[in-house]
């Protein structure tokens, strides 16, 4: 029962370290196939069955940071003179995701509410 209570305690204190700070981060970048693996159907066809692609990063445009006790910090590029130069329709894409990202942080928080409750419950 001891360990059992040390192991879900161990889970929700790595979960904990997590969730204190959100970032979403919208950069630039292009897109490269890492690996590609093929298969074939029982006809003999060539598919696709796994692609790895990852997008090597060029430039932030936008970076979110939101902070457990409330602090939200946005950082956005500047050009020489110190200028701000995002485009509107990708600022829009990146306040789309932040409020994905709030919605999933949100969800997580309450899952591990859930858990801790279930547990104290559990334990006493």
């Amino acid at each position: 029962m001891e360990e059992l209570g040390r192991k879900i305690y161990d889970g929700l204190k790595d979960a904990l370290e997590d969730i204190t700070t959100l970032q979403v981060v919208t950069v630039s970048g292009k897109e490269r196939v890492l690996k590609v693996e093929k298969m074939e159907d029982v006809d003999g066809k060539e598919f696709i069955a796994r692609r790895k692609t990852v997008i090597s990063e060029e430039r932030v445009i936008a970076k979110t940071i939101i902070e457990l006790d409330g602090d939200i910090i946005l950082m956005l590029p500047v050009d020489d003179e110190g200028k701000i130069s995002v485009e509107k329709e990708i600022m829009e894409l990146h306040e789309k995701n932040v409020k994905i990202a709030v919605e999933n942080w949100r969800e997580f928080l309450k899952g591990i509410m859930s858990v801790c409750t279930q547990l104290m419950e559990f334990l006493k």
